[in-house]
């Protein structure tokens, strides 16, 4: 049984605040690859500063062995985009810096931490097209896209005192190239369009539903931390919180018959999913064995063992 691949398409526009990308040699001899990160930046409407870490990566040659033009355009980002980190440190504008447009996508990132062993998840943006945007008339920033999903479950967003905030938190599958099964990370539905998410996306309904992916922090000052007060004034403290999530902003009626996700199908990613995990968790205990026996065979050598941990 194949898992059909489903939508994915993001689109995020604001100005280049830094770029990270390195040119390296290829697997195959010969052959050079370009990865890394950009940052992109923008304002929302509620006046709040996000920033989206996009992922790069790119051989310079195609399957085919042609020229891969993805890979210019990328070398072109390193040697030549203008990044606002680039501007203010010549003590200039940062509306000098190149304003650009992602054509990308979510994409799912599985990680063991090294310093905890635990496993990780997360939902990160990969991107594909870059481009500059040399209209200056308009610089209104965004981050928006449609992916096509499988609903599992609905949890109540829960306040400080214990009461629902109105806010759903959604479990939900996504599949991609490859059969590549992604369960999307801090996807949150606002108290708006909550009711009528949850009412056509039932646990095993399936459709597209549009995003927009939100990373921005906040600073509240605190006057008094609840410590007693010894003598005198106090400074005020600032505490930065983050908000980081994937906001379901609306979403199309929900695919039917051959169209829509099965449910043997869904039982399937569940499963792969699962398993997927598990492989990872057993890969990285794998090398933390192999590290640790081969630290062992090195004589006179003070180290720290690594424990092993049981993986989530």
């Amino acid at each position: 049984m194949t898992l059909k691949q489903l939508d994915n398409d993001f689109k995020i526009k604001g100005y280049l605040k830094s770029k990270d990308l390195k040119i390296r040699d290829g697997k195959k001899p010969g052959t050079l690859t370009i990865s890394g990160h950009i940052v992109v930046e923008y304002e929302d409407a509620q006046g709040n500063l996000n920033q989206h870490r996009i992922s790069l990566f790119a051989s310079d040659t195609t399957n085919a062995g042609t020229e891969n033009k993805m890979f210019l355009g990328y070398k072109t980002i390193l040697d030549e985009f203008v990044s606002v980190d680039d501007v203010l440190a010549k003590q200039g504008k940062r509306e000098d810096a190149d304003f650009i447009e992602v054509v990308g996508e979510l994409s799912g990132n599985d990680y063991v931490s090294s310093k905890t062993n635990a496993l990780i998840s997360s939902t990160e943006i990969r991107g594909r097209f870059v481009n500059r945007i040399k209209d200056v008339s308009d610089r209104t920033g965004s981050a928006i896209g449609n992916i096509g999903v499988v609903v599992d479950s609905f949890i109540d967003e829960m306040n400080a005192e214990g009461e629902p905030t109105g806010r759903k938190h959604v479990r939900a599958y996504s599949v991609g190239y490859g059969e590549r099964v992604q369960e999307l990370q801090n996807l949150v539905v606002g108290e708006d369009v909550a009711e009528a998410f949850e009412s056509m996306y039932y646990p095993g309904a399936s459709g597209v539903i549009t995003i927009e992916p939100r990373h921005f922090a906040t600073t509240a000052t605190i006057e008094n931390s609840g410590e007693q007060v010894g003598f005198g004034k106090q400074m005020e403290r600032a505490v930065t919180n983050w908000t980081n999530e994937l906001f379901v902003t609306g979403g199309y009626n929900p695919w039917e018959d051959e169209a829509a996700v099965s449910e043997e199908d869904f039982i399937l990613i569940k499963e792969k999913r699962k398993a997927d995990l598990a492989a990872k968790a057993a890969q990285h205990l794998s090398r933390t064995l192999t590290r640790n026996k081969d630290l062992e065979l090195i004589p006179n050598n003070h180290h720290h063992s690594v424990s092993q941990q049981q993986f989530k």
